[in-house]
């Protein structure tokens, strides 16, 4: 019982740990935009905010009883921040800068 306790006291550190680490990257991001596409930025750091927000209240109260669908949700949560990867993806696709190019060119 001890071991148990001991590694859900383990998880539940870990788990709020990153997902207050979420969410002070989605304030940074959302406060202060890189440039380029500022409402894009903007966005996505209020997602990420919101995640981490999400994620740590879950970890914070029902997650450290040991609900079980503390647990189910917290797997169930989307990746964070996958817009900016496909995004800029979409960007170089358009751009033209991932078009197969002969090696006799």
């Amino acid at each position: 019982m001890l071991a148990m306790k001991l590694t859900v006291q383990i998880g539940w550190i870990c788990l709020a740990a990153v997902n207050l680490a979420i969410l002070v990257f989605g304030v940074v991001v959302a406060v202060g935009p890189m440039g380029g596409d500022a409402a894009l930025y903007r966005a996505n750091g209020l997602a990420s905010a919101g995640l981490g927000l999400f994620g740590a209240l879950i970890v914070l109260v029902p997650y450290r009883r040991v609900e079980r669908w503390a647990w189910c949700a917290l797997h169930a949560a989307p990746p964070p921040r996958p817009a900016p990867v496909s995004s800029r993806l979409t960007d170089m696709e358009a751009s033209g800068a991932l078009a197969r190019r002969s090696p006799l060119t």
